[in-house]
C-alpha cells in the first residue's frame, strides 16, 4: 500500500479478502516526521484457540548457565506463536505464503499444539474435513 499524502492524516489501510504473514514494515516518509506521529498496528488472525500450556523454565537450572531459562522460555514463546499463527480453521504451514493446509503438517505439529493449546474443536473439526474430502474421493496428502 502506497500512502499518497492526500489522505488524511489519520488513514487506516486494512486488506481484505487477504492475509499476509510478514516479519518487518518499512516506512518511507518523503518529509521529516517525528516519532510520536506515525502508529502501526498488526494483527495476527488465526483460529481462535485458548492457550492453556504454561511451560516456564525456572531461574536455577542445575548445572546449566545462568542464561538458559531465558533461551529456553524465549524458544517456547517462539514456538507457540508460530504455531498459533499457522492455525486457519485447519493446520497450515506458512500462513505468508500456504492457503491450505497439508495433513503431513499437522501430524508433525499435532503433539505441540495438543500441549499448549485447547485443540479439541479445531482437532474435530480439522477430522471432519478430512472424512468429507474423502466422500468426494479426494484428499490432501
Amino acid at each position: 500500500y502506497i500512502f499518497s499524502g492526500k489522505e488524511s492524516r489519520s488513514t487506516v489501510y486494512t486488506p481484505t479478502f487477504t492475509a499476509h504473514g510478514f516479519r518487518y514494515v518499512e516506512l518511507n516518509f518523503s518529509q521529516p516526521v517525528t516519532q510520536g506521529e506515525i502508529h502501526v498496528t498488526a494483527y495476527m488472525v488465526n483460529t481462535a484457540v485458548s492457550h492453556h500450556g504454561n511451560v516456564r523454565f525456572p531461574k536455577n537450572i542445575k548445572g546449566e548457565p545462568n542464561g538458559t531459562p531465558d533461551v529456553l522460555n524465549s524458544l517456547h514463546h517462539m514456538v507457540t506463536y508460530s504455531q498459533q499463527s499457522n492455525l486457519w480453521s485447519i493446520p497450515t504451514d506458512c500462513p505468508q505464503r500456504e492457503r491450505r493446509g497439508w495433513m503431513g503438517d499437522a501430524h508433525v505439529s499435532i503433539e505441540e499444539a495438543l500441549l499448549n493449546f485447547d485443540m479439541q474443536q479445531f482437532s474435530t473439526n480439522f477430522v471432519q474435513l478430512i472424512r468429507e474430502d474423502q466422500g468426494y474421493g479426494c484428499q490432501n496428502d
